[in-house]
């Protein structure tokens, strides 16, 4: 899911293609590539991690609720207080699209908003970004992956 969405945002948007077709062929040609791209030869890449990451951001995988039950005691969210038992869910298609967050343009496929934001703001955007879930429900094939690595 996440390549079909990576290249129907660069399709639809030629200049985030041709920037990245343009860092891929400055890494071919600076000899960065072993013969099959390897995983650290592509995260030294900021555009193309840029892309998929705003891509992701747009299109995560799980489009559903990560559910939880509040636990004995009951608990305080938002100023709302939540019974135990109460079942509590967070959708990454939200969080995702939240101008607080990502900007007033959180509906447009703009890679550079990883590369330009200021520290502070990269660190928000990375705790937001929700596409393997996050704790205890995070994408088992990503934990898989970073520990690997």
């Amino acid at each position: 899911m996440a390549l079909r969405a990576i290249f129907y945002f660069l399709v639809k948007n030629p200049k985030s293609y041709a920037r990245l077709a343009k860092e891929i062929d400055a890494a071919e040609k600076a000899g960065r590539f072993s013969e099959v791209v390897e995983y650290q030869q592509a995260l030294e890449l900021p555009y193309l991690q840029a892309v998929i990451k705003e891509a992701m951001r747009l299109h995560p995988g799980v489009g559903v609720p990560l559910e939880r039950v509040v636990p004995d005691g009951g608990a305080e969210l938002c100023s709302q207080y939540l019974p135990a038992g109460t079942e509590v869910g967070i959708n990454a298609w939200v969080v995702h699209r939240d101008e607080g967050v990502w900007g007033r343009d959180a509906h447009e496929f703009r890679p550079e908003r990883w590369i330009d934001a200021e520290a502070e703001q990269l660190k928000k955007m990375e705790h937001c970004f929700f596409s393997f879930g996050g704790g205890a429900r995070t994408c088992i094939g990503m934990l898989t992956s970073i520990l690997a690595h």
